[in-house]
């Protein structure tokens, strides 16, 4: 039998072993994940169409929003309301094909990848991948409100209304947009087995986001409760709320700005709860917007988990 002090020092010595190894196990994880998140930079950035239809589409954005739809933006409630429209809509594309076919599209890669990683590793580096891609698609999609600004010297909000910048502001609801949209199309090119299907469903989703996003139709019952689950009415909430839509005249007042205030009222358009100019109704909507990333980032990682089983069978 060992002495006491032994067996203690045994003990001890277990107990340091195990810490050494989760420490180990930790920092083995991290370093598969970025070994795979280097690995698909470096095949990202090899494909030079690609990298240049992800710039060449935000760059579009901004100028159809410059210089179609941003000459009575921040003058009137319909045309600022129809600009923040396009750029919400963008957003959504941009997002949505930017990863439609990441996996999909490499499914015999990903399969061999997914047998030297893990699904979280896996789904983790496309998903930072994506991140950063989303980050410089944002920056540009955002400085449209500065040229708008330069070009027709219209004013626009003094301040957001969390942060001082209501660049800074606009830029956070943009890249939310369109993160979120990145996971839903990385949770799609998941799903799928083929690069026609992806193709082929993409139009759909758009179309269901432009048709529930509440600013074409006035919905009521299962098709209201239905737009709840849509990226484009939460986009437009944000976007419009930090544009101060409900502050801005309609078309009709500023034509008959000259008639007496009683007329006026006639032809004033009435607050709209979804542009609530608060803290609380932007944060709120932010943070419906992240969960939707989320949410579609989890799914893919099922999805991926699935493949992974998959291949082994």
């Amino acid at each position: 039998m060992k002495p006491a002090w032994a067996l203690k020092t045994s003990a001890g010595s277990t107990r340091t072993w195990n810490k050494k190894n989760r420490l180990f196990g930790e920092k083995w994880k991290q370093s598969k994940m970025l070994n795979q998140l280097n690995l698909y930079t470096h095949m990202w950035f090899g494909r030079k169409k690609t990298v240049l239809l992800s710039l060449l589409f935000p760059v579009a954005t901004m100028a159809v929003v410059v210089w179609i739809a941003g000459k009575n933006m921040f003058v009137n409630f319909e045309d600022t309301k129809s600009a923040s429209f396009i750029i919400v809509c963008a957003a959504i594309w941009c997002g949505l094909f930017n990863s439609i076919q990441t996996i999909v599209s490499d499914r015999h890669d990903t399969v061999l990848d997914l047998r030297s990683t893990n699904a979280f590793c896996y789904t983790g580096a496309r998903a930072i991948l994506q991140t950063g891609l989303v980050l410089v698609q944002s920056l540009i999609i955002t400085l449209s409100y500065t040229l708008v600004k330069l070009n027709y010297g219209h004013d626009l909000p003094k301040s957001g209304i969390i942060f001082g910048s209501v660049w800074f502001e606009f830029f956070v609801s943009i890249f939310l947009i369109m993160w979120s949209s990145d996971m839903m199309g990385l949770m799609v090119s998941g799903l799928v087995k083929d690069k026609s299907a992806a193709n082929t469903l993409a139009p759909y989703i758009l179309i269901f986001e432009l048709i529930f996003s509440g600013l074409f139709f006035d919905m009521s019952g299962l098709a209201d409760k239905f737009s709840y689950l849509m990226i484009s009415r939460w986009g437009m909430q944000a976007v419009g709320s930090t544009s101060r839509l409900n502050s801005l005249e309609s078309k009709l007042q500023l034509e008959h700005s000259h008639l007496l205030p009683e007329v006026i009222k006639l032809v004033k358009h009435k607050p709209e709860a979804a542009y609530k100019a608060t803290a609380a109704h932007l944060q709120q909507t932010w943070l419906i917007l992240f969960a939707f990333g989320l949410a579609f980032f989890l799914v893919t990682l099922l999805l991926v988990s699935r493949i992974k089983k998959a291949a082994k069978a």
